[in-house]
This record gives C-alpha cells, structure tokens and sequence, in this order.
C-alpha cells in the first residue's frame, strides 16, 4: 500500500512537472536594461578657433538603478542634429568637485520620528562628500531657510543638518522651495551639480496649494541654458505625490526614490551618494553654427540599450582679428598698408583702431578695415603694431598685434632662404614670404573657410525664406488686381543681409543675467517671442520674474507691435503674464505700436529700449508684410505653442 501511494504521488509529480513547464503560460525571462541619466551640457568656444568643446555630464545605471562604473566610449554613439559626430573622450567625472544642494521638508508632518531619520541621513551624506565637494542645507515648511549656503566646510554643513527641528503644524510650499534652491545651485560651476529634496508630504498650507511657483516651473527653470541642475526627489511615508516628484526628476536629469518608511533613507541616500560619485563626463568637438542644437546619447552596454536627448547652445563666436597686412616679424620701409580680417559675433563694430608702439596712428569704421601707414616719424627697428575694435560706447570687443621691423629704405631683405616663397610685387621686384607669414596666412584661410561655411548654412536658410516671401508676394500682387503694377523688383532689399534685414532692435538695459545686459538684439522675424523658457526667440533663462512665454514683437503693416502672450491655467482658462508688461511705464492690456526709444518691461525687473531701424515706408516701397491688414491688432494666444 505504501509502495503503490509513492508510485501515484511520484506520477502526481511527473504530470504537474510536465504541465507546469510545458502546457502553462510562464512569464518572458527579464531582460537587462540600463538607464541613461543626463545631467547637463556645457559648450564652450576652443580658444583660438571657430569650434566648440561640448561636455556632457550623465549616470549609467543598471536594472536595479545601481551605478555601471566600466562603461567605454565605445559603448555610446552621439549625434548633434542628424549627424553622428566622433567622441574625442569619455572619463569619470570623479576629478570635478560635486556641488550639491540639501534641501529637507520641515513641515508639521515631519515632527518626531521622520525629522530624526532625516537629520540623520542627510548628515551622514554630507561626511561620505569629498574634501573639494561643495555643499548647501535648505530646509522648508511655508517658507525657505537657507541653513548654510555652498561651502567645503562640511563640519559646519554637518553641524547645521544636526540643528534641524521640524514645525510642528507648518505647510508645505514645496515648489517655491526647490525653484529658489534650483537658483542658488545654478550660481555654481556648471557640470556636476545637483538638488537633493526629501519630503513627505504635497504643496499644500491648509488644505490649498501653497507656493508661488508650479511644478511645470520648477522643471523649467531646472532643464533650460544656464539654470539648468539635476533634482533628486525622495518621497517619505504614504502621503507623497509620487508621480509628481517622479516628473520632477525624469524631466531635469534626476531620479526620484520612494521610502515607505524612515527605515529605508540610510540605504536611499547611500545609493544616491554612490551614484553622485560615479558620473561619466564625455567630450567632444562641435563645428556648427552658434545656437541651440539637438543632441542624442545612445547606450549599448552588454546589449541592454537607452538614449536620451537634450539641446545645446553653442555660444556666439567672439571677435577675433587676424591680419593679413603685414605679417608677424616682417620687414617694412615707407608707406604700408596695415589691413586687418575680423570674424565673429558680438555688439555692432562702431570703430578700429590702429596703433603703433601704443601711439593711435588712425582709425576705420567700416570695412575692409584698412589703413595706409606712413612710419617716417619712428625709430629704425622693432614696431608694435595693434588694432583694437570698439563698440558705439567705445569699449573694447577685440585686439590683436604683430611686431614689424623699420629698416631704411632700399635695405629690405631680398635673400630668399629655404622654406621662403617668393613672389612678384606691383613694382616687378619679388618680395619674399617667410614661413611664418605663410602658415600665417594658411591659418586664416582656414578661418574664411569655417565662415564661408557659417555663411553659406544661414544664406541656404536665407534663401528658404524668401523664397516663401516671394510666393507670398505674388499671391498679394495678384490679389490687388490686373491693374496692379507692382513687380518683384520693387521689393525693399530689407532681408537680403543680415544687418539690413533687421525690422528694429532691443538693447538690454536691465536683467537678472549679466550676459544679457547690453546685449542688442536685433528683430529679424515677422513674430519674435520674448520669455524665460528656451524655445523663445529672446530667453531671459534667469529672470524669474519673466513669465515662461512672456511677450511677442509682431510686424504688422510695416509698423512693430508689442503683445502680452496669454497662456492657460489648470482650469483652461486664459491668463496674463504674471508680474505684467510695460511700455514707457504704462501696463499694456492689448497690443501697442513700438516707437524708436521706447523703453519695454518684462515683469519687475528686465527693461529693454527699442531702437527703430530706418525711416518710415512710403505706400510705393511697402513689403509684401506691409499690404497686409493691421486690423487684427490683439492679445497674441501662445496656448498652442
């Protein structure tokens, strides 16, 4: 009987086996997978050249969001645009000193048990940074309280998390808090900096939404240009809004954690110490044009695979002056051309100026920026030559110089020594060009080069839009009727370059960014958006004040006209930027016509004056833009932008 039991339980076995492994659906095997984090991109001009080395700054983590410390360049592939470019390096970034700011909930929920938890993890986070690392503590209930601002004093940041008390019935305005944490973070280098926000609750001070800022805000001030910092969530107990805090993080190159209890911070925190530590920095070389880019960072580790996209400004080139007559170390008699090229971007060039050992010896104004030297005064023997650009307010905006011989007359060398390339001069006799004026000049022809390139891009894009312009010419010719007589050749000539094509300017008077204070900027479109977020034509990334999409200049009937642009609340309804708009001091409601020397407001602080460009158009030089109707005068909807 025992026998015959153990025979049927071991068939019993046999049938569940079979049927468990063959005839019952088993969930797919995991597979492994990886997660890129990017943390911030940095574009800086190489000096010297017309190109840029760009950095990014970005995690690997493995399945169970651990940090992959052996990942290689060969790994990753990266595209700017749609044109895969060449990584030049990938390292850690474990060199760059961390600058990171803690930034604790001290609302009424957070009394007794969680505040000890916190104070806790937080100062043990701040003994594991190292000795270089710069560290900030903010707390936050219905206002901020900045403990102590960035240091590497961490005994003192230390000692500070350790005085941390929670107030006992206190709001949480949350929001507020991180995007004033997000300013303060924003001051520091670029590269390797981060927010860390513990909390356990929402934004919320007696059952209402607490902060001044959204969470939309938050992360745009987080992720766009200059301001841009990674936010760290960790959301404790059960009344957190996951989602929210998780969208926090996604969305500016953070990663949100979840703990139930206070049990679970010690380990929270330790990861996230260790996956600060083990940041990756990649770089590599841009040749495009000055502006924003789209780059695309793609992963295949041990074929687990992930990519990220972001945008990169590539800065405006600076000028630079490069001159062609005379060379370095040259030998010069009598009357000489000095002539010089000049690239790059930057405030109109009012002026040049030459100089010789220090003394002004005349100037010019437009180019080609040339002068005809008479030296006769000076000493035989060594000259300074230097020229200096200067903007309206004569500032300087570039210098350079060579250093040229004074010999007699008659007495310039004529022996031609290896390396030397002769050739024939106006008056028959051959000058020698020396090795040096040789790589000299090769030098600048590889700059025309990269200019001509830079120009022929925006010429294409130049051409593109009048193309469109002259199908919308001809569709309003042949709307005036047969007896029309207006023909492409009496189009204004306004847009076929660059400095021409400008319908006015705004000259920065006053902002919170000193980049952006002089700045003129010339109004080249038909609609020119003014706002804080990066996809405006005109970005005030740090003027808070600024709403996000703040105003837009629009060309009506040959006549320039400021709009506020109107933007819809949670409800769908439609509202105002929040801090206004002015003209000349008065609040606009509705659209008003720009005058030559008005002074524009955005919000409390950013004031710009509007310089008009050229005279008024007569009905007979009148664009194509200028026939059109101005009766549509009206607060600009940007909802659907």
């Amino acid at each position: 009987m025992h026998t015959a039991k153990s025979t049927l339980l071991r068939a019993l076995l046999v049938l569940i086996f079979l049927f468990g492994f063959v005839g019952i659906p088993r969930p797919a095997l995991a597979q492994a997978r990886v997660t890129l984090l990017l943390h911030d991109v940095r574009a800086q001009i190489i000096q010297g050249s017309a190109a840029y080395d760009v950095a990014l700054y970005f995690s690997l983590l493995d399945s169970a969001g651990n940090p992959i410390k052996d990942a290689a360049a060969a790994d990753f592939t990266l595209t700017e645009g749609n044109q895969q470019v060449q990584i030049a390096s990938l390292a850690s970034a474990n060199d760059e000193p961390i600058n990171v700011a803690i930034l604790l909930d001290t609302s009424g929920s957070m009394v007794g048990e969680k505040m000890d938890a916190a104070r806790k993890v937080a100062a043990s986070f701040v003994s594991d940074l190292q000795s270089s690392d710069r560290v900030a503590v903010l707390t936050f209930d219905l206002t901020t309280a900045h403990r102590i601002d960035f240091t590497t004093d961490h005994t003192a940041a230390r000692q500070q998390v350790e005085l941390i008390q929670a107030t006992a019935g206190a709001g949480t305005c949350l929001y507020d808090a991180a995007y004033q944490t997000i300013q303060l973070t924003a001051d520091q280098p670029a590269g390797r900096r981060a927010v860390i926000l513990l909390t356990d609750g929402v934004d919320e001070a007696g059952g209402k939404p607490c902060s001044l800022y959204t969470a939309d805000e938050v992360i745009d001030l987080a992720s766009e240009g200059k301001t841009r910092v990674p936010l760290y969530t960790i959301g404790l107990g059960s009344a957190v809004d996951g989602p929210t805090l998780e969208r926090l993080s996604s969305q500016t190159g953070g990663r949100y954690q979840y703990s139930p209890g206070t049990t679970q911070l010690d380990a929270l925190f330790g990861r996230l110490s260790d996956e600060l530590r083990s940041q990756y920095v990649l770089h590599y070389t841009s040749t495009a044009a000055p502006g924003q880019h789209t780059l695309t960072l793609k992963v295949n580790y041990h074929n687990a695979q992930d990519e990220v996209s972001s945008s990169v400004e590539l800065p405006a080139l600076p000028y630079s002056i490069a001159f062609i007559a005379p060379a370095d170390e040259a030998e010069v008699s009598g009357k000489t051309t000095i002539a010089v090229m000049i690239s790059g971007q930057g405030a109109p060039i009012q002026k040049v100026q030459f100089l010789a050992n220090g003394v002004s010896i005349g100037s010019a104004s437009t180019a080609p920026y040339e002068l005809e030297w008479d030296p006769s005064g000076l000493d035989l023997g060594s000259v300074f030559l230097e020229v200096i650009a200067q903007d309206a307010a004569g500032a300087e905006l570039a210098r350079s110089g060579v250093t040229v011989t004074l010999v007699a007359a008659g007495t310039l060398s004529t022996t031609e020594t290896p390396g030397d390339s002769p050739t024939t001069g106006q008056n028959g006799k051959k000058t020698v060009l020396s090795t040096g004026m040789i790589a000299a000049i090769a030098a600048i022809l590889v700059v025309v080069a990269v200019i001509v390139v830079i120009v022929l891009v925006a010429a294409s894009k130049r051409r593109k839009r009048e193309k469109e312009r002259d199908q919308e010419w001809q569709k309003t010719v042949q709307g005036v009727g047969e007896s029309a007589t207006v023909g492409m050749e009496d189009r204004t000539m306004d847009s076929f370059t660059p400095s021409e094509n400008a319908l006015g300017v705004l000259v920065i008077l006053r902002s919170d960014d000193p980049a952006m204070l002089h700045q003129r900027i010339e109004i080249t479109k038909s609609a020119t958006s003014l706002g804080r977020k990066a996809d405006n034509d005109v970005i005030f990334a740090k003027d808070s004040p600024v709403s996000r999409h703040h105003a837009v200049i629009e060309e009506r009937g040959g006549q320039l006209f400021l709009s506020e642009i109107m933007s819809a609340d949670d409800s769908g309804k439609s509202k105002r930027p929040a801090y206004g708009t002015f003209v000349n001091g008065s609040q606009i409601q509705e659209s008003v016509p720009l005058h030559d020397g008005d002074e524009i407001q955005l919000g409390k602080r950013v004031r710009m004056r509007f310089e008009a460009v050229g005279g008024a158009a007569g009905d007979e030089d009148k664009t194509v833009d200028q026939m059109t109707s101005s009766s549509d005068e009206k607060t600009t909807d940007f909802n659907t932008r």
